[in-house]
């Protein structure tokens, strides 16, 4: 969907405020901004603590990382 990743994202930037929530398996958009955007803010604590728990490595870290309590980014 176009040339460059860096003026589609501008375009959809533009666009996003008409829109709520997110599909993590159909998102192209790989910015770790997505992350919050896809899970509400206590239901993506959660998920960081599990991380933390069963990931404290984050092993599992490709396509959209919820990087566990320890690590930030």
């Amino acid at each position: 969907m176009g040339t460059s990743r860096a003026r589609l994202d501008r375009l959809w930037d533009d666009l996003q405020h008409h829109f709520d929530g997110l599909y993590l398996s159909f998102e192209t958009d790989p910015r770790p901004e997505c992350i919050r955007d896809a899970f509400p803010p206590r239901t993506l604590e959660r998920l960081r603590a599990l991380k933390s728990r069963y990931d404290p490595d984050n092993v599992f870290r490709d396509n959209f990382n919820i990087a566990p309590d320890a690590i930030t980014g």
